[in-house]
């Protein structure tokens, strides 16, 4: 452990509890700019890799004001590109084992206007975690949620991201952002 991380030990350990729960999570790290939100998360999410966790960790600053989430999120699950310490392979080969996993994510890629994002959301996530061994956990970091053009979009795309995932035992969501007002909703 660097000297960095032994300042942090105490929140490290909470994100390490945080991931052994059996159910359902979700985590607001909310802070002032500078404070080191963004590292905690990378270091947890180095740790949580390390224990054959999937973590997807997406930067909504690297996005330059695009809102909408659901597109994005369809496509980091598609590539596997926002992956922390795996292969992004390994992530392709997981997919192409059920191929309606990609029938549920095409529609949400190819920007349909026909499709409901969310249910397709929904069920993509549902097939991933079956096919996740047992004690793992499929965690998704959105980081720098104040970098988004339309906060208020923003905070209802992940209010629906709380609901819908609420039963999938083996998903973990954690939102990052500067303090705002609308996120005490979450």
């Amino acid at each position: 452990m660097n000297k960095a991380s032994l300042g942090r030990k105490r929140e490290l350990d909470c994100f390490a509890d945080f991931i052994k729960k059996p159910n359902f999570s979700a985590l607001l790290v909310r802070g002032v700019g500078g404070i080191g939100k963004t590292w905690l998360l990378k270091q947890f999410s180095e740790k949580a890799t390390k224990n054959d966790h999937w973590v997807h960790f997406l930067d909504l600053d690297a996005f330059h004001g695009v809102t909408d989430l659901g597109y994005l999120l369809a496509e980091a699950l598609s590539s596997g590109k926002y992956l922390i310490g795996k292969e992004a392979n390994s992530w392709k080969n997981l997919l192409q084992s059920n191929p309606e996993i990609s029938n549920q994510l095409l529609p949400v890629i190819g920007y349909s206007s026909k499709i409901d994002v969310v249910s397709n959301l929904y069920h993509v996530i549902d097939l991933i975690t079956q096919q996740i061994p047992d004690k793992k956990q499929l965690v998704i970091i959105l980081d720098t949620i104040d970098a988004s053009r339309n906060i208020e979009k923003t905070v209802l795309f992940l209010e629906s991201l709380l609901r819908i995932f609420s039963d999938k035992a083996k998903v973990k969501l954690i939102f990052a952002s500067r303090w705002l007002p609308s996120l005490e909703r979450l």
